[in-house]
């Protein structure tokens, strides 16, 4: 049955991300587009991140609704979000879980991120659309990474595209197992599909 095959899928995918020796996590903080908030959780489902951490929102898929539905493509509801009252809160977290926050800024001291400078289970935390990293973020994160540009005709890329590349640079380098592939697109789980045709229509 569909419910029997959706439920085999996410045993399936909780068992792989189980099995992951570094687990990465995403900070959606001062994103401003809900596009590229959408975005971002999609690339989060598609790279494996193991949770998406909030600030100061009670009921995360309720009072982000919009910003987490737009573009995501139905994935919302395949995140695993953790709350947190304040960036200070996140940074003791992450120093009690072992987890190393990377912001993604060009900085005196950050790494191209091809050169993957990464130390363990990582938690990812991009910018505002307009003025980057604030002093506060800035200041909870224990290094940073940048990525490439080969040309002058852009100062910077667009934070969901960033993110993507980001993500996908550490899924690389914790030799995550990629999914299997159906035909010309990813196996996706079945929930997942049934949400992106909704929002196609």
């Amino acid at each position: 049955s569909t419910q029997s095959t959706w439920g085999f899928q996410i045993r399936k995918q909780e068992q792989i991300m189980e099995s992951q020796i570094f687990k990465s996590y995403l900070l959606l903080f001062n994103i401003q587009k809900a596009k590229n908030a959408g975005s971002l959780i999609r690339s989060a489902a598609a790279f494996g991140v193991s949770e998406v951490f909030l600030v100061d929102i009670d009921n995360p898929k309720k009072a982000m609704h919009k910003k987490l539905t737009f573009g995501s493509q139905g994935t919302e509801n395949l995140i695993t979000y953790h709350n947190f009252d304040s960036l200070q809160d996140i940074r003791e977290h992450c120093t009690k879980n072992s987890i190393n926050i990377c912001g993604v800024e060009i900085t005196p001291k950050a790494e191209p991120i091809h050169k993957h400078p990464f130390k363990g289970n990582t938690l990812f935390m991009l910018g505002n659309e307009g003025s980057g990293l604030n002093k506060n973020q800035v200041a909870i994160c224990d290094h940073f990474v940048y990525i490439d540009q080969y040309t002058g005709k852009t100062a910077s890329l667009n934070v969901a595209i960033a993110g993507s590349i980001v993500l996908h640079h550490f899924a690389v380098w914790a030799n995550y197992k990629p999914w299997q592939i159906v035909g010309e697109k990813f196996d996706a789980i079945e929930l997942n599909k049934k949400k992106e045709k909704d929002v196609q229509e």
